[in-house]
């Protein structure tokens, strides 16, 4: 967990400087029997959002149910769900599958549109979600915002990248299922077959 903070607040000295909204993971707590995985993300100083703007994390293993969120002063979000593809159509990063039997989590800006003039201070907020998983691996995030400055101004910022989401326990296949159990009814036959010499 120790390394994992680490990474996360390392992680975080990057995304301050990123173009859009880049998620950090910053923090897994278990609350009851699930964990509550919390991101912090940052409102860079040269970008905005408007109404529709957006952020998909992939392959969120495990979601049970959105946890709260720190809404900037500024506006809202809306909390979204997918079997697969981002939301509103964000896709994937280069690298990374979108497994359609594993639910990808979004947020929706709902307006309104602010600081689509720019620059302005940065602008930190939470985000979170339940997992009944508390191990982490990394997958794949897409946001959507917008610049607010300079000659792009108004023009379309994507970002996309690794985040940490959860992961469960590995499943083991059919073969291998049937395989562990040939081993163990085979292990459970020598062991009566050395007491009976045992005792002859």
């Amino acid at each position: 967990m120790k390394t994992l903070l680490i990474a996360a607040a390392a992680a975080l000295g990057l995304a301050t400087s990123a173009q859009a909204l880049t998620p950090v993971l910053t923090d897994v707590s278990a609350v009851g029997d699930r964990f509550l995985f919390t991101y912090s993300l940052t409102l860079n100083q040269n970008e905005g959002v408007r109404t529709g703007d957006r952020l998909v994390i992939f392959d969120f293993n495990g979601f049970d149910g959105f946890g709260p969120l720190s809404d900037p002063a500024i506006g809202t979000f809306t909390e979204l769900t997918t079997p697969v593809g981002g939301v509103n159509n964000l896709q994937p990063p280069a690298g990374f599958d979108d497994d359609a039997s594993v639910l990808n989590i979004g947020w929706r800006w709902d307006g309104p549109d602010v600081f689509t003039t720019g620059p302005h201070p940065p602008v930190d907020f939470m985000l979170s979600a339940y997992s009944r998983f508390d191990g982490t691996q990394l997958d794949g995030f897409s946001s959507l915002t917008v610049k607010n400055n300079g000659a792009a101004a108004g023009q379309p910022l994507y970002e996309q990248g690794a985040v940490a989401v959860p992961v469960g326990a590995a499943v083991p296949e059919p073969g291998t299922w049937a395989l562990m159990i040939i081993g163990f009814g085979g292990a459970g036959a020598m062991l009566r077959a050395r007491r009976r010499r045992a005792f002859a």
